[in-house]
């Protein structure tokens, strides 16, 4: 699930000093691009109170304040990051610097705590969906890989009465046999096409499908695409081949991709609260969430929003709680956080879970944080 550089940083505890955090996003006109510097200042002065805090020790700091006057400086490099979202995390005492770009936008914020404030990352790459976009016309298809805010041109085909134009015959004089033929043509154009697509499928590892074009070979190819197939297609969008690009490829799918994500949250969040009305397999509220992580339980959290809980957590074992000097679990001494659904995000990762942010509408704004299970936790009393 993570590549080497995020898997240091969920497993990176500082032992002295803290850890600094920041997120900020990059705006893709390079005209807006003097604000970025003053925008990173302004996310790092609260941490200026923090390094004169009595609860930090000299070395920590000194360490602190490094790391400040380094990630400041990211705002002095928004042209090689028009468009991206940044998280840098930076513990100079400790040797730590880790910066990570991607193509999306982040919650703005600093935080300041013994690890790395993952959330945000760990959910981006956990939600990160690979989807195939097919844009079909009459003669020629082709096939672009989107994954995030990235696409990039699998491959297209042609059908082969454009490749080339054969052999003129008697019956081409024939308007009929010609609108025949043509549609002859047409079917086995767009079952090349749904065999193509099948195959990039397969070989990319996306599991959905968005179909874009004219709205008249968009509704053709995918009434003649297989049952399995259409199963695949989550929307459709119109655009006309001849002007496309892969920008504008992604511009047209985007929306529809947003739709079905933001359906599927909700049907996520409906499932958990159907399932503990029933008794099944799920959690809602923090303390239930808690407890069913400790016990690895847990499928699929759901957390609303940004929301934020303060708790503590034992580095020995992992144990998670909301109160409580001392691990229940190994007697060892735990440590503060300021947002234990933090803790939580990463420890769902780390055992295979998955992590969704839901920001609509929801009960979750009363409850915090749901979780699908993989088998059933009592609730605490």
């Amino acid at each position: 699930m993570f590549d080497h550089e995020l898997a240091n940083l969920v497993q990176f505890r500082s032992t002295g000093a803290p850890v600094l955090s920041v997120y900020f996003d990059v705006p893709a006109d390079p005209g807006e691009l003097k604000g970025v510097h003053a925008r990173v200042h302004s996310l790092l002065k609260p941490i200026h109170d923090v390094v004169t805090s009595d609860a930090l020790t000299h070395a920590a700091r000194e360490s602190l304040r490094a790391d400040i006057s380094r990630l400041e400086g990211l705002g002095e490099r928004g042209s090689e990051l028009l468009g991206r979202g940044v998280a840098a995390f930076a513990c100079s005492s400790e040797g730590l610097y880790e910066e990570v770009v991607l193509a999306r936008e982040f919650p703005e914020r600093a935080v300041v705590d013994e690890t790395p404030y993952l959330r945000p990352l760990l959910s981006t790459v956990a939600q990160a969906r690979r989807y195939l976009v097919v844009v079909v016309e009459r003669g020629r298809s082709w096939f672009f890989d989107l994954l995030g805010r990235e696409v990039d041109e699998a491959t297209h085909i042609i059908a082969p009465s454009t490749q080339r134009p054969g052999r003129p015959s008697q019956h081409d004089a024939d308007p009929q046999h010609v609108e025949n033929r043509a549609e002859t043509l047409s079917r086995k154009h767009y079952h090349a096409t749904g065999e193509a697509a099948a195959t990039l499928l397969q070989k990319t590892g996306a599991e959905r499908m968005i179909v874009g074009g004219h709205h008249e070979t968009v509704s053709e190819f995918v009434a003649m695409a297989p049952k399995a197939l259409r199963s695949r297609v989550v929307g459709t969008f119109v655009i006309d081949p001849n002007t496309m690009t892969p920008a504008k490829v992604r511009e047209c799918a985007q929306p529809v991709i947003d739709d079905y994500e933001r359906t599927e949250r909700t049907q996520l969040v409906a499932t958990a609260y159907e399932r503990v009305n029933a008794r099944g397999n799920a959690a809602i509220g923090i303390g239930w969430c808690l407890l069913a992580t400790n016990e690895s339980a847990v499928d699929t959290l759901l957390i609303h929003d940004d929301s934020e809980v303060p708790g503590r957590v034992c580095d020995n074992c992992g144990w998670l709680g909301l109160a409580g000097d001392e691990c229940p679990v190994d007697g060892r001494p735990t440590r503060p956080t300021p947002d234990v659904i933090d803790e939580t995000a990463e420890a769902v990762l780390v055992a295979g879970g998955r992590v969704e942010q839901v920001y609509d509408d929801s009960p979750l704004a009363n409850d915090v944080v749901a979780a699908l299970l993989r088998f059933p936790v009592v609730q605490p009393t």
